[in-house]
Order: C-alpha cells, then sequence, then structure tokens
C-alpha cells in the first residue's frame, strides 16, 4: 500500500506516544481500543450504506515486555480502572443515604423508583446507573456494582462478572499477558463448563450465551448477547505457541485482533513543550468519562462524516480489498476485519479531539496508520508463521529420533508407530536426518539406528525439556 507521510497526531495521541516513548500508530490503536470498547453497543461512525459501525475492536500486543509498552499500558489504563473504582464508591456511599427512606416492605428496592430518586436527587453526577440493592438493618447494600471492565478474568471470574458488566459489553484488559496464558494452557474445562478460550471466543464474536442471573429484569437461564472486547500482552513465544495451537477458539480471537509487534514501536523522537502533554492526556482522561456518560444514557457517542470524508474512507476500503487480495492463503484469516478498522480508529480520534483542536489532521492520519497497522500485522505474522513452521519441523525431527532411541528399527516399523503413517509425510524427515549423519542405515540388516550425534541430540533435548 502507498502512503504518504501523515501529518502529525492531536495532543491526546501526540501525549501518550512521547511521554511512553512508543509510535504515534501504536498509541493511536491502544488507545481507539480502550476508547472504543467502553462507548458500549449504541456509539459508532456511519458507514458507506449509512450502517452504524460500532468502535469496538480488539488489540494484542506481542512482545510487549520492554519498559516503553509497562509505561504506555500505565498512562492508557490508568482512566479506565480510575473511573471503575470511582463508579463503585459512589454506588457503595450512595446507597444508605439516598434509599434509607424508601418501602421496606420488600427486600429488594425497586429499580425504577431507584433511577427516578437519583435523578430528582441530582446527587449521582457520576454515577453510572443503579446497582441491585438488598435490605440490610434497615439500609440498602449494594448486591452488584458497576463495572464494565475486567482484570485479566479466569473462566470463573468472567462468568461471575457477566452480571455486574452494563449491557453485557466488558472489556477485558490483560496488561500482564495473563489471561492469554491462560488461554493457551488448553485445560480440560469441568463437566458441562466452557473453557476460557470458549467463552472469551463466544463473546468477542456476540454470540449467545447464558449466565447465571440475579438481575431482576431477567429469568433465571436467558440467554444474553455478550459482546467482549480485550486489550491484551504477550510473550512472543507465546504468540508463536497461539498459531500453532489447534485449539479452534484460539484461533478465533487471534483472527479477529489487530496484532502490533511491540518491538518494532519505534519512538516517535518528537518532543512536546510538558504543559502540552498534560493537556493532551487530562484531554484522555476527559474523553474516558465522556465515553462512558453517553454509554449511560443509551445514546452512544455516533459520528456522520463529511461527504469527502465519507467518500475517502470509501475508496479506501477498495485499495484495502487489493492488498488483502494479494496476501498469501494462510495470512487471510487474520484480516477478517480489515475493511471496518479505519472507521474505528477514525471514530476514536474525532472523540480524542481536545476543544478547539483543528481536525484536518485526523483523516490522514487515520488513512496512514490503518497502512502501518495493517503492514506491521502481515510481517508480525509472516515471521511468526515461519518460526512456527520450524518450530513444528524440529518437533517432527526429535519426535522420529526419540522412535529410534530404544532399539534400531525398519523404516516400515517405524512408520507404524505414528498415527498417521503416510510414507510421504516422514520421508524427507528421515532423508534430512541421514543427511545430517543423525541417523545411519545399517547395510548389513537395512536397520534405521541413532549415530552418536544423533543421540547426544536427543540427551541434550531431554534436559532443555526438563530444566
Amino acid at each position: 500500500m502507498k502512503d504518504q507521510r501523515p501529518a502529525l497526531p492531536g495532543y491526546t495521541i501526540a501525549s501518550i506516544a512521547v511521554v511512553a516513548g512508543i509510535s504515534f500508530e501504536h498509541a493511536a490503536l491502544a488507545m481507539a481500543t480502550l476508547l472504543g470498547a467502553v462507548a458500549g453497543p449504541s456509539a459508532g461512525i456511519l458507514g458507506p450504506a449509512g450502517e452504524l459501525i460500532n468502535p469496538g475492536l480488539n488489540s494484542l500486543f506481542a512482545g510487549a515486555d520492554n519498559r516503553s509498552w509497562a509505561s504506555a499500558q500505565e498512562l492508557l489504563i490508568e482512566p479506565l480502572t480510575a473511573c471503575q473504582r470511582m463508579f463503585r464508591e459512589l454506588s457503595r456511599a450512595t446507597a444508605p443515604q439516598r434509599l434509607d427512606y424508601l418501602q421496606f416492605s420488600r427486600f429488594t428496592a425497586d429499580r425504577t423508583n431507584d433511577i427516578v430518586d437519583r435523578s430528582k436527587a441530582d446527587v449521582f453526577r457520576g454515577d453510572p446507573g443503579p446497582a441491585e440493592y438488598v435490605c440490610e438493618d434497615r439500609h440498602f447494600v449494594p448486591l452488584r456494582l458497576p463495572t464494565f471492565l475486567l482484570l485479566s478474568p479466569d473462566v470463573d471470574t468472567f462468568q461471575a462478572a457477566m452480571d455486574e458488566v452494563l449491557d453485557r459489553w466488558p472489556l477485558i484488559l490483560d496488561p500482564a499477558g495473563r489471561m492469554f496464558a491462560e488461554l493457551l494452557k488448553n485445560k480440560a474445562p469441568a463437566k458441562g463448563q466452557p473453557g476460557l478460550a470458549a467463552l472469551i471466543a463466544a463473546a468477542l464474536l456476540g454470540h449467545d450465551s447464558i449466565f447465571a442471573n440475579v438481575d431482576g429484569r431477567y429469568g433465571p437461564g436467558r440467554a444474553e448477547v455478550v459482546k467482549a472486547h480485550f486489550f491484551s500482552t504477550c510473550s512472543r513465544q507465546q504468540f508463536l505457541d497461539a498459531l500453532d495451537s489447534d485449539n479452534p477458539d484460539v484461533q478465533h480471537i487471534l483472527q479477529h485482533s489487530v496484532i502490533v509487534d511491540a518491538d518494532a514501536s519505534i519512538p516517535t523522537g518528537k518532543k512536546m513543550v510538558l504543559q502540552d502533554m498534560q493537556w493532551g492526556y487530562a484531554n484522555f482522561y476527559e474523553r474516558v468519562k465522556q465515553d462512558l456518560n453517553a454509554r449511560r444514557a443509551g445514546t452512544g457517542l455516533q459520528y456522520k462524516l463529511q461527504p469527502q470524508e465519507a467518500q475517502a474512507l470509501h475508496d479506501f476500503s477498495g485499495e484495502l480489498r487489493d492488498w488483502c487480495g494479494n496476501l498469501p492463503e494462510a495470512l487471510r484469516p487474520f484480516f477478517r476485519d480489515i475493511l471496518s478498522l479505519p472507521y474505528r480508529i477514525h471514530w476514536a480520534i474525532l472523540t480524542s479531539l481536545c476543544r478547539s483542536e483543528s481536525d484536518r489532521w485526523c483523516l490522514p492520519f487515520t488513512l496512514h496508520a490503518t497502512r502501518a497497522l495493517l503492514e506491521g500485522q502481515r510481517k508480525v505474522l509472516a515471521e511468526t508463521l515461519t518460526a512456527a513452521d520450524h518450530q513444528e519441523h524440529e518437533r517432527a525431527r526429535l519426535a522420529m529420533m526419540l522412535k529410534l532411541l530404544d532399539e534400531p528399527l525398519m523404516f516400515r516399523d517405524l512408520l507404524r508407530r505414528y498415527s498417521l503413517q503416510r510414507r510421504d509425510v516422514h520421508q524427507p524427515v528421515l532423508n534430512e536426518l541421514l543427511g545430517e549423519g543423525l541417523v545411519r542405515l545399517r547395510d548389513e540388516d537395512g536397520l534405521l539406528e541413532l549415530t552418536d550425534e544423533g543421540r547426544d541430540l536427543v540427551t541434550e533435548a531431554g534436559k532443555l525439556r526438563a530444566a
């Protein structure tokens, strides 16, 4: 894809990139992931046919164990965790003050009266909406608290939290990669229970899911559409293992994510005045709160593009189709959401604008950032898939040598020790081992056996596995 030199991004993206020491494009993607997920189901930007494209997307930063990314994650996540903490504290603090005078003939506060009373009192300016309350000692205390983000959840936490998540639309934050590591364990789930990868894959795809309900609005066992988005990191080895996984749920998660090589995030090299950096970051905090307020109001932040902007993004979609059509077949499944990506990034950029800030840079930067992110994803996938093929080939070599470790075998007997007994699969591996002098064919009886060098290699591999 041809690209032009972009205009510099606005204060919000620039402040995050400069302070953390990451690229403008990666800062924009991380910001877009968080703002888009927090926006909820009603937010969006109008697409070419007038359809509303929701801004939610998923980001996976592979190799994100360097100092710059640790700093970037702290900058980006802190406003979200602070807002959720504030919402929960308000729910706890206000329940006994405002609800004490309600009728105590019922053990659970009426949700409609709760909303009306809060509105009249005008004391819940920062309140995300009513929680569920139960009566204890003539005071109502929260039974469930407002939630919009989950931090590295396990299976039990994910299922239990669904009844508290606003709109059943959670943002999953996994800054240390613990959840991603859990996905790769491939542990057998409890009987009748889905595993974590299955739960998250279903949520990412927006499938109906059944969760236990304590909420009075729903009957028990009712299927609810859960739509999750995630911001996760992982090591390069974890990413390689995920690509190599035979778990279809893990593959679904990868195929619906924007994948970034965090080690390739080059610092901008730009400098900002301290006051401008503080202004830009404070604006990000305000945009998070604005996003949540619009979500609570049931409207969400929605944008209708100017005709020239709509035409430019539509033309860009044709460029992306051609680019995707030229990808190798193995890479295409990982670019399923390619056509909606520029719209989602553009929504986040418009949302991030500071007051009185010009928007002339927004569209050029959207196009540039999309190109850069997709090209980076293509590169890291190609490199990692090549490494995965090499890893699989090394496993095949070691597996054959292990089968010859105890005793020499005829080739037909060696084949019988495989579940897949095809000569065309195993003959190239054997030829390679013979050529490297790790296996030899005995002239006297036609048996295959390990050489001393091959035996030493197997022994060394066993020590590495045990370490």
